[in-house]
């Protein structure tokens, strides 16, 4: 991912995606610059603090749906 990647509502853009086309179950801001997501149903929320974190999650994401 980019540096433009860090950029809060470019995370969110992506994070709404993901939802969009099933790979999350759900993507929720909180705070100013953080995020609640789950990847199903079922799992526990992980909570991204920094959109540099929020990044690595959305690459990683992508990277599993490639394989």
């Amino acid at each position: 991912m980019t540096d433009q990647m860090a950029d809060p509502a470019v995370v969110d853009a992506w994070l709404t995606i993901l939802c969009a086309r099933g790979l999350l179950h759900s993507a929720e801001p909180v705070g100013r610059s953080g995020w609640a997501v789950q990847r199903t149903p079922d799992s526990s929320p992980c909570f991204l603090t920094t959109p540099a974190e929020a990044s690595r999650f959305i690459a990683s994401v992508q990277r599993g749906q490639r394989r």
